[in-house]
């Protein structure tokens, strides 16, 4: 595609778009601006306008709507990410977090690398909201070359129909034309929007219902916080979300005016590079970042550019600047370079009532691995706000009763193309291994044949609801159910109720009743200290799961040494994350914030921090020293402090860092002392 080259009309355009052009040779096609008028009898979706734009290589930049929500809808945003119960990230957790201390982090918590404070996660409803507000964009948020590889690619029968069962409504439901705001448009642009007009009712490549597909547990709540002195260059220089062809998106919630100078930049590294494909290469550029901000902050260059507040950096130059705006939603290739664009320090705050306040999605298109399993999963944590952290009851993303099985299934059967029901096991499942999973069984003694994938969801709470509402293994077995240990629930004693026999109280399983087996469901831990905190459950290390307290559930290979829990040796590391809030507050006060930037040169940049290392090597660990000892390979130290070390005499510091060199391939690792 030729590069755009910008007249008086073109500039005009985009000086008046929620978007601004620095560099003008990688921009190709664009629609700016284009006022439209949407119909949606549900009241949810509002957009007013709408901006994109493709670059020279006609892959999509970054897609803008504006008056995204109806004001009925933003009411309900707000009542999501600031409810009085839902669980944020203080400051010194999200530093932890972005640092990669304080051992994992615990189910509660959002575990990605955003330098703010953060809460997760976000509301089912929500996301099937934003969903269906995409859905008459789909068309040209897809417009890119990759997604239309993608599209060709993949089997008919997933593209074909629409996905979801609320794609065919959202698209009869769902009208919008272009408007005509003024009697003095140039004739190019209204041919240009006829165009589109036709773009909608044609397409060579017709998308079938809307086949952006949410990443459940990947949308969080945001507010931008850490200081450029607490950013790793991962965070200081341009990003992608992974490097297959997915979408990211940032909404907008703040209504402060203030932050509408921050926003989104889409910027191009090493040899011009915007889009990656290639891990090895992206890993590579992470590793040149972190060499250029070292030795930029050898050479006393301003840590603040740890935040991109400039066209152009150390580490790249913005083709295009996406700006924040309240109830504006922008959408972009997961796997092009990104950053955060944060002008100046007033800007960061981590209340996030005051702050930068987003809600930051991942969407994969036309396919989406785990979407099954974790439907059930996020319907159940919407519906009882366990996701929020502050209640004391179990979060499982299994139901509990007959009503809580209608309700999950109706969610999982929406999803057509993709998942379906099994009912005597009540999950979701990928329709690809469906019968493998959920083969149909023959059942006495009820009017409708469950175990098929026609099950009604109604049929399905039937089936389950008399043996769920026990809540104990014996009342369960007495009732002729079956108790399934691990997920501490009732069901239909029939083959493959529970995962395996090992985990099956009943006629098709080898367990019998015990103390241990309570109504918790241990499958809803996914790392040690939160399983084995629960005081009921056991944590196999092996293949991370946690498990019943029985002896033996981890498999006869697991070693005894290694398990933790009441029939094992084993210890989890150590955290400081997913605890009381008093209490983290209380376990941290004391720290200085040595959590440790990538080099030696971000260390120093931290107030009472210094940097401990082996003789002859650059790599090493920041520490509060000397109130923590450097470990026992890591003795050489570099500070910026004035140290009296103990009683010792004639202790020598270092007072700069080892300089780093880039070599012509531009991945040295070696240091020059």
């Amino acid at each position: 595609m030729t590069p755009l080259t910008p007249d008086d009309t073109i500039l005009s355009k985009f000086a008046n778009s929620p978007l601004q052009v620095h560099d003008w040779p990688s921009i190709g096609r664009s629609k700016l601006n284009r006022h439209i008028a949407i119909n949606d009898p549900k009241g949810i979706c509002c957009t007013t306008n709408y901006s994109v734009v493709w670059d020279s290589d006609d892959e999509l930049i970054v897609f803008a709507a504006d008056n995204f929500f109806c004001p009925t809808t933003i009411a309900t945003l707000n009542l999501d990410a600031l409810d009085p119960d839902r669980l944020w990230e203080i400051f010194r957790e999200s530093l932890n977090r972005v640092h990669k201390k304080g051992a994992a982090l615990g189910e509660k918590y959002y575990v990605g690398n955003y330098p703010g404070v953060t809460s997760w996660p976000v509301h089912y409803d929500i996301l099937m909201a934003m969903r269906r507000c995409l859905t008459p964009f789909a068309t040209i948020i897809l417009d890119a070359e990759q997604q239309k590889l993608r599209h060709q690619l993949l089997d008919r029968k997933l593209t074909s129909i629409a996905t979801n069962v609320a794609d065919e409504n959202d698209l009869a439901d769902l009208s919008w034309h272009h408007t005509r705001e003024s009697n003095h448009q140039d004739d190019a642009e209204e041919e240009e929007e006829e165009d589109d007009d036709e773009d909608q009712e044609e397409d060579d490549d017709e998308i079938i219902g809307n086949p952006i597909l949410p990443m459940w547990r990947s949308a969080f709540w945001a507010s931008a916080a850490l200081p450029a002195s607490n950013l790793t260059s991962f965070h200081s220089a341009p990003h992608t979300d992974g490097t297959s062809p997915g979408l990211a998106s940032v909404f907008t919630l703040t209504s402060d005016s203030k932050y509408e100078v921050s926003g989104t930049t889409f910027n191009k590294v090493a040899g011009d590079i915007a889009i990656v494909h290639n891990e090895d290469f992206s890993q590579g550029v992470n590793l040149q970042d972190s060499l250029i901000q070292t030795n930029a902050l050898l050479n006393e260059e301003s840590a603040e550019e740890g935040w991109l507040n400039q066209t152009r950096n150390r580490f790249s130059e913005i083709i295009v600047l996406a700006f924040n705006k309240f109830n504006r939603m922008i959408i972009y290739p997961s796997n092009r370079y990104h950053t955060a664009f944060i002008p100046n320090s007033s800007l960061l705050n981590d209340d996030p009532r005051k702050g930068r306040l987003t809600m930051n999605t991942f969407w994969e298109t036309y396919e989406m691995p785990g979407l099954c399993e974790t439907t059930g999963w996020i319907q159940m944590i919407s519906n009882h706000k366990q996701g929020y952290g502050l209640h004391e009851h179990s979060r499982s993303s299994y139901p509990r009763n007959g009503q809580e099985v209608v309700n999950t299934c109706s969610a999982c059967k929406t999803w057509q193309t993709l998942c379906n029901w099994c009912p005597y096991t009540a999950s979701c499942q990928d329709l690809a291994t469906f019968d493998e999973n959920c083969p149909s069984q023959s059942m006495s003694g009820i009017e409708f044949n469950p175990l098929d994938t026609e099950t009604t969801c109604d049929n399905a709470g039937a089936l389950l609801g008399s043996c769920l509402e026990h809540t104990s293994c014996n009342t369960c077995s007495d009732a002729g159910c079956a108790w399934c240990i691990s997920t501490g629930r009732c069901l239909r004693d029939i083959k493959r109720a529970c995962s395996d026999k090992n985990e099956h109280v009943g006629e098709h399983g080898f367990q019998k009743c015990d103390s241990e087996f309570t109504p918790h469901d241990c499958t809803q831990h996914t790392v040690c200290h939160t399983c084995t905190d629960s005081g009921r459950c056991t944590w196999c290390p092996t293949n991370k799961k946690c498990k019943a307290n029985v002896d033996y559930i981890c498999g006869e290979d697991e070693k005894k040494d290694n398990i933790v829990g009441k029939f094992g040796h084993g210890t989890c590391p150590e955290v400081t994350m997913d605890r009381a809030l008093k209490e983290v507050e209380e376990i941290m006060i004391d720290l200085v914030d040595c959590v440790s930037p990538l080099s030696c040169g971000e260390c120093l940049q931290v107030d009472g921090c210094s940097w401990c290392m082996a003789p002859g090597s650059a790599s090493g660990e920041c520490i509060n020293f000397p109130l923590t000892e450097c470990p026992n390979a890591l003795k050489q130290i570099v500070t910026n402090e004035i140290i009296s070390y103990g009683d010792k005499e004639n202790v020598k510091f270092e007072n700069t860092c080892p300089l780093l060199q880039l070599s012509e391939d531009a991945l040295l690792l070696e240091s020059e002392l």
